[in-house]
């Protein structure tokens, strides 16, 4: 991949594990209201399910990240064998 995509990509898996981590919050701070309003459940059931939600969004947002940060490291390593190659010692 060109290294202008992979910026583009990792920029944008950035963008959504903030936004992710957001609608997180969101959720964990009025999903139980929510969900205790539409979906006509008690409130500590709405309540543990807006915190089961907001913990799957924010494991989504670390994943996001994590993938972002992989493709620094994949940089810096192809980069070190491209040195060891033009240097002789790889």
């Amino acid at each position: 991949m060109q290294s202008t995509g992979k910026n583009a990509l990792k920029l944008l898996l950035r963008g959504v594990s903030w936004l992710l981590l957001a609608i997180a919050a969101l959720v964990f701070l009025i999903g139980g209201q929510m969900f205790d309003a539409f979906a006509q459940t008690g409130r500590t059931l709405g309540e543990i399910f807006g915190i089961g939600i907001s913990v799957l969004v924010g494991g989504l947002s670390h994943i996001a990240k994590s993938a972002a940060d992989n493709f620094d490291d994949d940089e810096e390593g192809s980069e070190s064998q491209t040195d060891r190659v033009e240097n002789g010692a790889g």
